[in-house]
């Protein structure tokens, strides 16, 4: 999800922002858990250094894992490890759609869905979920094939 022309930073925008940082560090924590399981020795502390002050993300555990000497490249610990499948992966965290919708608006925004096919619908069941998610406040969407940006009309 995008919020594109946010201008309004509001009590509630920061309350969201912080329930999603909530859920991104549950998710870390969940992914470090399953390395620690698969005998990878460490502290999540080395992992939050890797961040460097930002959002830990899969990357900082791919680094982890090269400083480790589990794997060679940052590439390799996603294609064994951290991608979608693979035996560290954990679903991405996020606001429910009417959440975060409602977030983009109170700061004055357009809730666009980005990447939408990521989502890895087929087009006919994309058709039918942007109609739904229209229905339910989203403003547009941006990067089908081709990079094309689509605004719901009102």
């Amino acid at each position: 999800m995008l919020g594109l022309g946010l201008g309004q930073w509001k009590t509630g925008w920061i309350s969201g922002l912080i329930e999603l940082q909530h859920l991104r560090e549950e998710r870390n924590l969940k992914i470090f858990t399953k390395m620690t399981d698969a005998g990878i020795r460490g502290d999540y502390n080395e992992v939050r250094e890797l961040a460097a002050g930002g959002q830990v993300g899969r990357p900082h555990f791919a680094r982890f894992l090269v400083n480790r000497g589990k794997v060679r490249s940052l590439q390799e610990a996603f294609n064994h490890f951290l991608g979608r499948g693979q035996l560290f992966y954990q679903k991405k965290a996020a606001l429910p759609l009417e959440s975060a919708i409602a977030l983009v608006h109170a700061g004055g925004g357009l809730a666009i869905l980005a990447h939408p096919m990521s989502l890895q619908l087929s087009f006919a069941d994309l058709e039918e979920k942007l109609g739904e998610w229209k229905d339910r406040g989203l403003d547009g969407a941006v990067g089908f094939a081709g990079q094309c940006w689509v605004r719901f009309p009102r």
